[in-house]
C-alpha cells in the first residue's frame, strides 16, 4: 500500500499546539499518545490522519512511529529540534519558540487537537496506558520492542462500514501514489 508520506510540517504545528496547551512543557509518553489520538480521530471523522505517519504496537500502547522516534531522540530532523527540546530527566519535551506556528493546521485539526488536550490532561500515565491498552489495534509485542499496526487492520476498527473503509484506504493509496510519482519527477528534474 502507497501512503501518502509522514508530514512534518503538520506534525510539528500538532505537537507545538499541544505542548503550548499545557503551558510549555508536556510529557514525552502524553505527547505521543496524544499524536496517536489525534490520527486515529481524524481516520474516524474526516477519513485521513492528519501526520501521516504508520503506527507501531509497544509495550506502553500504540504510537505513531516517527513521533515517537523524534520525540525519545532516536531520529533527528533540524525542524524538530527548532521547535523542541527534550529534558530526559523529566521526561518532558519543552517548546522552544515563543511564537509557534500552527499555519499547517486548519481550524478543525486545531479543535481536535485541543479536544484530545482537554480529555486526557487530568489523566495519569496510568490510566494512559489503560485507556491505549484497551484500543482494539493493539497487540501486545511480547518480547519484541515493536511491531507494526498495518493500516488496513487498523482501519477494521475504525470505519466498520467495508465499503466506506475500502474507499477511505483507495484515496489514501491513490494520494501517495501521485506524491510518489511527483517526488519522482522532481528528483529527476
Amino acid at each position: 500500500m502507497s501512503r501518502p508520506r509522514f508530514d512534518l510540517d503538520i506534525t510539528v504545528s500538532a505537537a507545538s499546539y499541544f505542548v503550548s496547551l499545557d503551558g510549555g512543557t508536556l510529557g514525552s509518553y502524553r505527547m505521543v499518545k496524544y499524536l496517536y489520538m489525534l490520527d486515529r480521530r481524524a481516520l474516524e471523522r474526516w477519513g485521513f490522519p492528519v501526520t501521516n505517519d504508520s503506527y507501531d504496537a509497544l509495550e506502553n500502547g500504540p504510537v505513531p512511529s516517527r513521533v515517537h522516534d523524534l520525540v525519545v531522540g532516536d531520529e533527528q530532523e533540524n525542524l524538530w529540534s527548532e521547535y523542541f527540546s527534550r529534558d530526559e530527566s523529566a521526561d518532558v519535551v519543552r517548546l522552544e519558540k515563543s511564537d509557534p506556528d500552527f499555519g499547517f493546521l486548519s481550524e478543525a485539526e486545531m479543535g481536535l487537537v485541543k479536544e484530545i488536550s482537554e480529555e486526557y490532561n487530568g489523566k495519569s500515565n496510568d490510566e494512559l496506558r489503560g485507556i491505549f491498552h484497551d484500543l482494539p489495534e493493539y497487540k501486545d509485542p511480547g518480547e519484541v520492542e515493536r511491531v507494526r499496526i498495518r493500516f488496513e487492520e487498523l482501519m477494521e476498527y475504525i470505519i466498520s462500514d467495508p465499503v466506506q473503509r475500502k474507499t477511505v484506504i483507495d484515496e489514501l493509496e491513490y494520494e501517495g501514489y501521485f506524491e510518489g510519482l511527483l517526488q519522482t519527477y522532481s528528483s529527476s528534474r
